[in-house]
């Protein structure tokens, strides 16, 4: 399933999914589910795919405690940052090191994550208030 998910198939990850004979959130030996290599790429609609139809677990952590969130404001993903926001993950989970997702989009060696940052100002803290 990760390898479809890193390739963007998203068509056949709707076929495997539907078949009810994967698991979405299997995970690679670094605790990383397909949902969060698609945030690592920015593959927004594999993601869709996994959460709308497969049912991601939006706020299961890896090995380092990264959500899929985390790891998309890390690496400036924002169209997927949007998208996990909205489908309703948590917003407060922090990682192993004590990182938030604010602190993680606005550390990010990416430039693109201060982007992500806004994102995540202007959608998911809306929710709290």
């Amino acid at each position: 399933m990760k390898e479809i998910v890193n390739k963007i198939y998203a068509d056949a990850a709707k076929r495997l999914i539907g078949s009810g004979r994967v698991t979405v959130d299997a995970a690679n030996f670094k605790g990383d589910t397909p949902l969060m290599r698609a945030a690592y790429y920015d593959y927004c609609e594999a993601a869709r795919i996994l959460i709308s139809q497969g049912q991601a677990d939006l706020n299961i952590r890896n090995k380092s405690g990264q959500t899929a969130l985390l790891i998309a404001l890390q690496e400036g993903s924002r169209m997927t940052t949007e998208l996990i926001i909205k489908s309703g993950c948590d917003v407060t989970i922090c990682d192993n090191l004590g990182r938030s997702p604010f602190y993680m989009a606005i550390h990010s060696p990416c430039m693109k994550s201060l982007n992500c940052a806004r994102t995540l100002v202007e959608t998911a803290w809306t929710r709290c208030g």
